[in-house]
């Protein structure tokens, strides 16, 4: 294909077309730019244009499987910054930003489960808040339509969001050290880690709209990644939630 062919493609592309744009990504393949493990990876992580490139491609259900993507670049020991820096190659921040924004989600615990009957006063003060949602939404703004003033939002709902994930951590804390303890209590304070972490992952997406370089962007999104797979997908914390409503139990049967 002739530079002047490609040049027509990429214009159709702007103007909407989703095959030009799936054609200048083959091209990209065919003249070495992109390799077929990086076009399967964008469209894994849910790039539209990779995603008609390579229908066959399997999506990455959660962001854990972002690990073994790394795999695709040979001599790292860090296979999420990999994955990330690749993606980025493609999706560019704003593709960056609109994935970091799905882990981050993802990760929010059910609101339902924040109520279990049986809970004490010790929750007295807390209560789950919105932040971390519109820290992912002006992400989502931004990366739908990219302007300094979106920027700030992002910028100033992602630190809101941090707060949030602060006062969550000193709640849990708090109770972490009362007693009597209830088995309820114990799973507000499952909910409440886990609302923490995905709090800094919404802060994490914030900073995929506001930091200059693309390498801090994807500092921004690995953050991002691991809150989102550390608030949901290790099992070293679900073992330390089970042992802790197990010693909540126990608390609450001897308080009998």
């Amino acid at each position: 294909m002739t530079d002047e062919a490609t040049r027509g493609l990429q214009r159709e592309g702007a103007l909407g077309d989703p095959e030009a744009r799936a054609k200048v990504l083959w091209e990209r393949v065919r003249r070495g730019a992109l390799t077929l493990e990086q076009l399967d990876l964008a469209a894994s992580l849910g790039d539209a244009d990779a995603k008609a490139a390579r229908p066959e491609a399997a999506p990455l259900e959660w962001v854990y499987d972002i690990f073994a993507a790394g795999q695709y670049v040979e001599g790292t020991t860090d296979s999420m910054s990999a994955a990330i820096v690749m993606a980025t190659e493609i999706l560019g921040r704003e593709g960056l930003a609109r994935v970091a924004a799905d882990w981050a989600e993802n990760s929010l615990p059910d609101w339902a489960d924040w109520d279990p009957p049986g809970s004490t006063e010790l929750w007295a003060g807390w209560a789950p808040s919105p932040r971390p949602q519109e820290a992912i939404a002006a992400a989502r703004a931004w990366a739908a339509c990219p302007s300094s003033e979106r920027s700030r939002a992002a910028e100033a709902a992602a630190d809101a969001a941090e707060l949030a994930a602060e006062d969550a951590y000193v709640a849990v804390n708090r109770v972490l050290t009362a007693s009597p303890m209830t088995a309820a209590d114990a799973d507000r304070v499952a909910w409440c880690a886990r609302f923490s972490s995905a709090a800094l992952a919404a802060w994490n997406v914030g900073y995929t709209a506001v930091e200059d370089s693309v390498a801090d962007a994807v500092s921004a999104a690995r953050g991002a990644a691991y809150r989102a797979w550390n608030s949901a997908r290790d099992p070293n914390a679900e073992s330390e939630w089970q042992r802790l409503q197990l010693a909540a139990r126990l608390l609450e049967s001897v308080a009998r």
